[in-house]
This record gives C-alpha cells, structure tokens and sequence, in this order.
C-alpha cells in the first residue's frame, strides 16, 4: 500500500457552453474518470499529459484543494475529505500563480 493512493477518484465540473451572442447552456466536463494511483513514500513522481487531463485536479485533490466527486484518495493513511487537517500538516503545494 502507498503513502499516497487513490482509487476510482471522480471529478465533474459544470461549465458554461456559449450557444449565441447573449445564450449558453450547461456544459458538464468530467476531469478525472475513475483514476487509481499509488506512490510509496519517498518516490518522485511526474504527472505528464496534455492540457486538460487533469492532472492539476489531482494534485488539488490530494493537496485538500479540491474534494473529489468520489472515489477515494488518503494521503499518509488519512482520508483527504474527512481527515483534512491531518493531510495538510504533511503536504506542501504551491501551483503556478496562473492557474484557477
């Protein structure tokens, strides 16, 4: 077992799809279908993929940013919903100034 896994982690954004000049629509946007990780302690590790392949969603999962639709992710043994402040003593982020 890793010291940072996930499994079946899920995450679906709903944005807005211009259908005219004044019109849009609901556009549902899923970042993340079903991904399952898992890095021991001590690994570095790459996440390489095109834009848009969620790979910022996943650091902002594990990271507390973001709460996953479902699925599961821990960090150190500790769920990263439910046990937050024990996630957050252990990691340390900072993401481009640029990005949401």
């Amino acid at each position: 077992m890793g010291f940072v896994v996930g499994v079946d982690i899920r995450k679906r954004f709903v944005t807005r799809e211009r259908t005219g000049l004044f019109k849009s629509r609901p556009k549902v946007v899923d970042a993340l279908r079903g991904v399952d990780i898992s890095i021991d302690k001590g690994r570095l590790l790459s996440l390489v993929g095109p834009n848009g392949a969620g790979k910022t969603t996943l650091v902002k999962i594990f990271a507390t940013l973001l709460a996953p639709d479902g699925g599961r992710a821990e960090v150190g043994g500790f769920d990263v919903v439910r046990e937050a402040e024990e996630v957050r003593r252990m990691v340390g982020l900072m993401l481009y100034p640029d990005k949401g």
